[in-house]
């Protein structure tokens, strides 16, 4: 497959004089209605205590030639997960919550369920979700209709064994880290988390799809993919935090694909893939897609081509006419990898 990289354009950059890691990464890219480009993305701290603060917001309207800084509300756009379009018109937007001081609303959460270790080893403090009040438990969504106020709402989120936490200090408020939409127009919400089995936290975080059928207003889970050591990919695999940052796209032959993250604060980790061929009710054993990869965003385009960027160290492009997505051409290099901390972030989108 011949791919061809044109000259880069900045979109928007953070001032010079800023050396700290977090700002300006997970854009989430997207055409709207009116024919414009708009990307968002997270322009705070890399850091529990900067969840739900507003995202910078970026438009186009030459096709991503040159970009203009926009307000937070202009468009129904956010950082990290993609705006749907419902079959009503509405847009459906995410508005993530801000993370609290848990000293603030501690008389009104559950006995803890017990403690666990977080990404990167930091200890978490875990609550049973299902007994966390209504106004601090939910996803807040805002169904838009085009030109008119949108009205936020808590969906309904239904996840067995789901938990809520004070991690970094904070008490901290779930989002779905994707959002999907099927060919047959459902909703698929795509997290990442650790669950209560039995009572006991899971030592790994997993893989968790939802899935909505009217419209946003309510999910439930439909399977989860969980990690499971491997240890012929890394001598670190005991000790990984487990699978992150999934996310799936809906290939030609009626399949999901899904793609893995691994790196942790062990190094770099593959990325590895997995199919769905029942409707994301099931999920084949993950293999090595690549032996590094964060936040990987897929895309399959009308033409049948299914395209992958990821990377960290470097970043690449990778590419599919394979209808079941699982026979992929060599990657193609976009940025070379550097020495850390010096290379890119790798977090990119497509669309």
């Amino acid at each position: 497959m011949n791919i061809i990289l044109h000259d880069p354009v900045v979109v928007s950059q953070a001032d010079p004089g800023l050396r700290n890691w977090g700002p300006w990464q997970f854009p989430a890219i997207q055409q709207i209605a009116d024919g414009r480009l708009a990307v968002g993305y997270h322009i705070e701290a890399d850091s529990a205590t900067a969840y739900g603060k507003p995202p910078g917001l970026s438009l186009s309207l030459d096709g991503g030639q040159s970009w203009v800084a926009a307000a937070e509300d202009e468009v129904a756009i956010s950082a990290s997960a993609k705006i749907p379009s419902l079959p009503n018109g509405d847009l459906l937007r995410q508005v993530p919550l801000r993370s609290v001081d848990p000293n603030a609303v501690m008389d009104r959460l559950p006995v803890s369920v017990g403690k666990g270790f977080g990404g990167y080893r930091n200890e978490i403090i875990c609550f049973d979700a299902s007994l966390v009040p209504a106004d601090l438990a939910g996803i807040p969504l805002c169904p838009q209709p085009p030109g008119r106020l949108r009205v936020e709402e808590t969906a309904t989120v239904r996840i067995p064994g789901d938990l809520r936490t004070i991690y970094k200090g904070v008490l901290t408020f779930p989002w779905m880290h994707r959002i999907t939409q099927a060919p047959d127009g459902t909703l698929w919400g795509v997290i990442y988390s650790k669950r209560s089995i039995d009572g006991e936290i899971a030592r790994y975080y997993e893989a968790i799809f939802l899935r909505s059928v009217d419209d946003g207003h309510n999910w439930d889970l439909r399977s989860s993919i969980v990690y499971r050591p491997d240890t012929s990919g890394g001598p670190h695999a005991l000790d990984q935090d487990g699978f992150t940052e999934p996310n799936i796209t809906f290939v030609p032959d009626g399949s999901i694909i899904c793609l893995l993250r691994t790196t942790d604060a062990n190094g770099t980790g593959q990325m590895y893939i997995s199919r769905s061929i029942d409707e994301g009710l099931r999920w084949s054993t993950p293999s090595i897609f690549d032996d590094c990869g964060v936040w990987p965003a897929m895309l399959t385009l009308a033409g049948g081509c299914s395209l992958a960027v990821y990377g960290r160290p470097g970043l690449y492009l990778r590419a599919t006419r394979d209808p079941s997505g699982m026979d992929w051409d060599e990657p193609v290099t976009v940025v070379e990898p550097l020495e850390s901390p010096k290379d890119t972030c790798s977090y990119a989108d497509l669309s």
